[in-house]
């Protein structure tokens, strides 16, 4: 190979030898990045914190802006060795979805459909908008790739903000598992499904309705159940009569399944009995 160096103002006479052998090592170098290229089992990121994420939120991004997570650049079933050896992550604007980890903050600025460092896991400066000067702790922004969002739970702990409210600069750790924010975050009732029969419902036959957090009935968040606490009978208004009693409480659960509120006893006599 005549692959030689050049001096400085000496003339540039490339070969065409020359100029194919530099691209097939541009691209062998390029393509190890993703697809191989170092020994098996040695990845070639810094860390599992920090990934690569394209930007595919249409628009460009500063440098600490936060995109949710939506998918991998690279499948598995499109190449296991890019897949296994070179992670990396399609970012988009944050959604609700997101809430709970699914999330990187961009380590570089990033043009649109730009490829920058993420990190999904770490210690890293954040723009956080800060509703409560108490608040420990943050998430995405559903529909702002920005900042995050403070809160009283979240998958970011703040480890250091700017005195104040609004957007505020912070350090934050980010990556709490989604698993646990969902625990501890409040879910809703606002509209919750009721398991209770009508009142003056006769029917004989056990109702076979279900209530399931992860698919709940449509247009329904959390459930409501009366349970009964007490039923007893006691001698009614005559020798040969008894009276019955049962009384309730209402349960009422939110959206992740979390107890939301129990409710005073209500209920009363509901018949009188003749005794034999």
């Amino acid at each position: 190979m005549a692959l030689r160096h050049v001096q400085t103002g000496a003339p540039l006479r490339i070969p065409a030898r020359d100029w194919n052998a530099a691209m097939d090592a541009a691209r062998a170098h390029a393509e190890s990045r993703f697809d191989g290229g170092m020994r098996p089992g040695l990845p070639e990121w810094r860390s599992w914190g920090v990934l690569p994420i394209k930007n595919s939120s249409g628009a460009d991004r500063d440098r600490f802006d936060v995109l949710g997570i939506s998918n991998v650049i690279f499948a598995p079933s499109a190449s296991d060795k890019a897949f296994q050896n070179r992670p990396a992550l399609v970012g988009v604007t944050p959604a609700s979805g997101h809430v709970g980890g699914e999330y990187a903050v961009l380590l570089q600025p990033a043009a649109k459909g730009a490829i920058v460092d993420g990190m999904v896991i770490g210690i890293t400066p954040c723009r956080v908008n800060v509703s409560d000067a108490s608040h420990g702790f943050a998430d995405v922004d559903s529909g702002v790739a920005g900042n995050l969002k403070s809160g009283e739970t979240g998958s970011a702990q703040i480890i250091w903000k700017e005195s104040g409210t609004g957007v505020k600069w912070a350090i934050v750790r980010v990556g709490t598992l989604k698993v646990r924010v969902q625990a501890l975050q409040e879910g809703s009732a606002d509209n919750p499904y009721d398991m209770n029969g009508p009142y003056n419902d006769t029917n004989t036959s056990a109702y076979t309705d279900e209530w399931d957090r992860d698919s709940p009935p449509t247009g329904k968040d959390g459930v409501r159940l009366y349970v009964a606490t007490r039923v007893f009978s006691v001698p009614g208004a005559y020798a040969y009569t008894r009276d019955v009693y049962a009384f309730f409480r209402r349960v009422t659960e939110d959206s992740h399944g979390e107890l939301k509120g129990i409710g005073p006893e209500v209920g009363g006599k509901i018949a009188s009995l003749y005794s034999a």
